[in-house]
């Protein structure tokens, strides 16, 4: 089978967003730098009231605050990883990740062509595949992919013909 598609920034963002809310270790590292700044927030909100004589009205505004904090972190970590993804695609030498790609897939494995570079990939280097409503993701380690847009397909049946070809690889 052979498809040919384009890439975008778009398409690496959205990578990157689906990766961010489904892995389960940046999900725990989130979690525990939520409770960890949560825990100093509150030490802070306790003693410096104490310490400094300043009113209860004072650690109850921090207290809110803190708690905005919390529960605005996740959102942030997702904001500040994409703007850095950003900043990294729009350096020079990312010219074999965006674009045209031809991928084509056999047997042996998958080979995804581009006008920079060629790369072939055996079955045993992927783990699993993902789909949403606008991509299928091709996971080739834990924290990267390949990227399909849904675009690649010329149906329905197509996209699913794929998937289901590339998950009895995969097991």
């Amino acid at each position: 089978m052979t498809l040919e598609y384009s890439v975008t920034e778009q398409d690496w963002e959205d990578f990157n967003r689906y990766h961010i809310k489904h892995s389960k270790t940046i999900k725990k590292s989130i979690l525990f730098m939520q409770f960890m700044t949560l825990v100093m927030l509150f030490i802070v909100a306790f003693l410096l009231p104490r310490e400094s004589g300043s009113p209860i009205f004072y650690w109850l505004i921090f207290l809110i605050g803190s708690l905005y904090v919390f529960l605005y972190f996740p959102k942030a970590v997702v904001n500040s990883t994409i703007k850095q993804f950003r900043k990294n695609i729009a350096e020079d030498g990312n010219g074999a990740f965006i674009g045209k790609l031809v991928l084509e897939m056999d047997n042996g494995g998958i080979t995804i062509t581009n006008e920079h570079t060629s790369n072939m990939m055996k079955w045993s280097v992927f783990n699993r595949i993902e789909l949403t409503d606008d991509h299928i993701f091709l996971y080739d380690s834990s924290v990267s992919a390949q990227i399909i847009p849904v675009s690649a397909f010329e149906n329905a049946d197509h996209k699913k013909s794929f998937y289901m070809q590339v998950e009895d690889k995969l097991k």
